[in-house]
């Protein structure tokens, strides 16, 4: 199945007091090995975490792999995931997937397709167009800069995130971007995600709220450090504290769990962490958010 990592607590000591091992650092301070996950594979990282099934694991991740799905192939959430496991589970997942969606008779039957790709123009050709437009949609427009060079960035997917769907624009050559969004969509906090297609940069969550949405933001993207963070590792699940969104609808975690972990490929999972939990809730006790889609 596919793994999202977390740290909920990041190490203060530092990994230049640390002792350099073939597997990482070893930490005098808790007499602790720290395993350098940002060089492995998806494959890698599944078998080191089932192998110490139930030990916590303290490791080193790369920015880009906080806080994301990874595939048991690849760190990488844009390499396709392959199917997992026998025959039976699929067909036990596909039916419980399908037990689940029919909790909400008032769901469509036809296929999901939770992007909409929307095509982008440089903003110097949309510079006589109005943010709001007359059919009920709402323009929105940016830029993404690369932080240490100050130069634009070129096909960066920018996603705004809601519960019912995930609207999706990608930056031109000059780092513009457009998103046609409906008003209706638009809350008082927005969450957009930014996401390079050169590894070298890191992807990005942003808040923007309702009075900023019509302005041309810039949004700058740093370099994906490979220590972007270490301490102890767990895998982020659904749990007591945690809001399940699936198709737009809340779901109990517990039947979501039991579903993903037979077949975590029919399903696009954005985890979404403290503090970005508040552009969809004002509850301080849900300490995490996973949105949920059907491929």
């Amino acid at each position: 199945m596919n793994l999202i990592l977390k740290i909920d607590k990041p190490c203060k000591e530092s990994l230049d007091r640390m002792t350099a091992i073939d597997e990482g650092k070893f930490c005098s301070s808790c007499s602790k090995k720290v395993l350098d996950f940002s060089q492995l594979q998806g494959s890698e990282i599944k078998k080191i975490i089932q192998e110490n099934k139930g030990e916590k694991i303290c490791g080193i991740l790369s920015k880009n792999q906080l806080n994301k799905a990874i595939s048991g192939d690849a760190f990488n959430p844009e390499i396709p995931l392959k199917r997992i496991g026998s025959f039976t589970k699929i067909t036990a997942g596909l039916a419980l997937t399908a037990s689940i969606i029919n909790l909400y008779p008032a769901q469509s039957a036809k296929p999901h397709t939770p992007e909409i790709s929307i095509v982008t123009n440089t903003m110097k050709k949309q510079k006589a167009e109005e943010f709001h437009k007359d059919d009920g949609n709402t323009m929105i427009r940016g830029k993404v800069i690369n932080q240490n060079t100050g130069k634009p960035v070129p096909d960066v997917t920018v996603k705004l995130i809601t519960f019912q769907k995930i609207y999706k624009g990608i930056t031109d050559k000059d780092g513009f971007y457009s998103l046609e969004i409906p008003d209706t969509a638009i809350r008082e906090k927005n969450l957009f995600e930014f996401n390079p297609s050169a590894g070298i940069l890191s992807t990005e969550l942003v808040i923007f709220k309702k009075e900023e949405i019509s302005n041309r933001n810039i949004t700058h993207l740093s370099e994906n450090r490979i220590y972007a963070e270490y301490g102890e590792i767990s895998e982020a699940f659904p749990y007591t504290d945690s809001l399940v969104i699936l198709e737009g609808k809340k779901i109990d975690y517990k039947i979501f769990n039991k579903s993903y972990l037979l077949f975590s490929d029919r399903y696009e999972v954005y985890y979404i962490p403290k503090p970005f939990t508040e552009a969809f809730t004002r509850n301080e006790k849900i300490q995490d958010l996973f949105i949920a889609f059907v491929k």
